[in-house]
């Protein structure tokens, strides 16, 4: 999938109807052209107050095709506008500056709305390389969801670097694997690669951004995932296939 989007000409993100549309089922209904906002504009302030908590940027399965396509249009009824503009339109409204997120490592104490961080993770000197280590790609879009919280992980993969993505793909994507298994091979990933090669922080059961990146928010389940990561008898960096874990585990 990764490489569907990098290689596509233009991506198309579709956010919905238009207010008046999604309230009617109307055919005559007439759409009202897509706005930029002013400092002074309450509609326009209204406009994307709407736009960026479309439940379009709380999907997992998206990240991917937003932030690898080499050109990404924003559809919102009949309208569109181009990534760059929307970009700045939505920072705008959070009141942050775009310089201050890239080279000052920023990172807002409360989300500010659903797209944040899909729009500040996708930067112009970054293109078409916007791989990031797993565990800051699981902090930076803790709060996706999906259906399957296996796919938590296997959602991001494409975007992970090379040599990473090699290590990972000696076990994922694998929809056999039980939960637990995907969370416990994941959780030794991290602390023995990430940690030596993209200083990945210590995991213990008070980290709320790692485990909420793994769809894991009870405490007692944390405890046990540990525990059983610890417990698991492998080397990491052996050429294994297959699932390490015992299938009782």
């Amino acid at each position: 999938m990764d490489q569907t989007y990098k290689n596509a000409a233009c991506v198309a993100v579709w956010l919905g109807l238009t207010p008046s549309i999604s309230n009617s089922p109307s055919q005559n209904t007439i759409i009202s052209p897509l706005r930029i906002p002013r400092e002074d504009s309450l509609w326009g302030d209204e406009l994307i107050s709407e736009l960026v908590n479309r439940p379009y940027w709380s999907r997992v399965w998206v990240i991917q095709e937003f932030l690898l396509g080499s050109d990404v249009d924003i559809w919102y009824g009949k309208n569109n506008i181009n990534i760059e503009l929307f970009q700045d339109m939505i920072l705008d409204h959070a009141g942050v500056n775009l310089h201050v997120i890239q080279h000052m490592d920023y990172t807002p104490s409360k989300i500010p709305h659903r797209a944040w961080s899909l729009a500040t993770g996708r930067t112009p000197e970054r293109h078409p390389d916007f791989s990031r280590p797993l565990w800051r790609l699981l902090v930076d879009h803790r709060y996706s969801m999906c259906k399957d919280p296996r796919d938590k992980v296997f959602a991001l993969l494409g975007l992970v670097p090379e040599e990473e993505r090699d290590l990972l793909g000696r076990f994922f994507p694998n929809y056999d694997m039980s939960e637990d298994h995907v969370v416990i091979i994941t959780l030794i990933h991290l602390q023995e690669y990430s940690r030596v090669e993209d200083e990945c922080p210590e995991i213990m059961s008070t980290s709320d951004d790692i485990f909420l990146g793994l769809g894991v928010n009870d405490r007692s389940r944390r405890r046990e995932l540990l525990r059983r990561t610890a417990d698991v008898p492998f080397d990491y960096y052996d050429d294994l296939t297959g699932n390490p874990l015992d299938s009782s585990d």
